[in-house]
């Protein structure tokens, strides 16, 4: 994962990465549609779509929060180990979302505040990965 990244400056890129990131916040900030937003900014939506789980602006002043989504074997202490982690690590947790238990498995999402993480995030997700009990913890944003 730790390759999976690169910082480029937006000079160097097409213009429509720079219009995916404007509809995402028309749609997340002033809750316009998806067809809506990418009208003003002059894309497709299939542009849209295809790229916008992947072009983000780093916001460094705001600090460094993580949506995490984990699939849990149902059984007592597993969430309690991961949030225990969570805060030995040095981040602190913002929300916790947690789904009804479906065939022994839980769904939990959790944003973390990383600004203080001791660890990189990619560290931090092996790490949770192997708390047991966890079955997969996927990186949904990261701000």
């Amino acid at each position: 994962m730790k390759d999976d990244y690169l910082i480029v400056h937006k000079s160097i890129l097409p213009e429509y990465f720079n219009e995916v990131i404007n509809a995402r916040n028309l749609i997340t900030d002033k809750s316009y549609s998806v067809s809506d937003a990418c009208k003003m900014v002059g894309i497709s939506r299939n542009t849209y779509y295809k790229y916008k789980d992947f072009v983000f602006v780093p916001a460094l002043d705001q600090g460094k929060k993580g949506i995490f989504a984990f699939r849990l074997d149902h059984k007592k202490g597993v969430l309690s180990n991961i949030l225990n982690f969570v805060a030995s690590s040095g981040g602190n947790i913002l929300a916790i979302n947690q789904e009804m238990p479906i065939h022994g498995s839980a769904y939990v999402t959790i944003t973390v505040d990383c600004l203080d993480l001791e660890l990189t995030i990619e560290e931090f997700i092996e790490k949770l990965k192997k708390i047991i009990g966890v079955s997969s913890v996927d990186l949904i944003a990261l701000e």
